[in-house]
């Protein structure tokens, strides 16, 4: 012990002073807190967004740094003051996002405002480098389709896509093959629950 204290020589007063850290308190195994990366708003019942709650459901988005890299908005319907307040929120983290949930989003809302809320949506979301992405139940038919053209046109790293439940007649399906982008990375195409017909299927294809 005494060659022990002679090799770290003298201490000062601050170090002696210092306390000791009780390390017993601490398990070795003890889990590491992670930072949130997924923003789910799809619980509760099924329910109109809008501008108010938009701003205080999102919030979490807005504060700096925040690590969240999935976000799940389903079955809840956003009106266009949600989709306002929500489009440069989502344009503000877009680069970190991978998945992507809006299915059943505008649920009861008329067309052309359903139509509004989806364009805010894909035009806040474009250039994105998606890995998921969840557009189901939105009744879209070719419209709606085209109206996410922006965020569709540019991904090219999907490797998940559903359009399941959208009454995709075969002139969406059409579109819909026209605006993704060729890529040997979508693993998964989930299409079912659509009017595509023999000849929309084909589109597919």
């Amino acid at each position: 012990m005494m060659l022990e204290v002679l090799r770290k020589g003298p201490r000062t007063t601050a170090e002696l002073e210092a306390p000791v850290a009780d390390t017993s308190l601490v398990s070795a195994d003890a889990p590491r807190v992670l930072a949130d990366t997924v923003l789910d708003i799809s619980g509760g019942e099924r329910a109109f967004i809008e501008a108010d709650e938009a701003k205080e459901l999102l919030s979490p988005l807005t504060k700096p740094g925040n690590s969240y890299k999935r976000i799940c908005f389903s079955n809840r319907s956003f009106g266009i003051g949600a989709a306002n307040v929500a489009g440069p929120i989502l344009d503000s983290v877009k680069n970190q996002l991978t998945e992507v949930d809006i299915s059943d989003f505008v649920a009861g809302r008329s067309e052309d405002e359903a139509l509004d809320v989806m364009r805010i949506f894909s035009k806040a979301l474009e250039g994105s480098v998606l890995r998921y992405l969840n557009i189901s139940d939105n009744a879209l038919g070719e419209k709606g389709v085209r109206a996410f053209s922006e965020l569709l046109k540019s991904q090219e790293s999907l490797e998940e896509l559903y359009v399941m439940n959208d009454g995709i007649s075969e002139e969406a399906a059409k579109a819909l093959s026209e605006l993704i982008p060729a890529t040997e990375k979508l693993k998964v195409l989930h299409f079912h629950n659509n009017m595509t017909g023999d000849e929309g299927a084909m589109y597919i294809i």
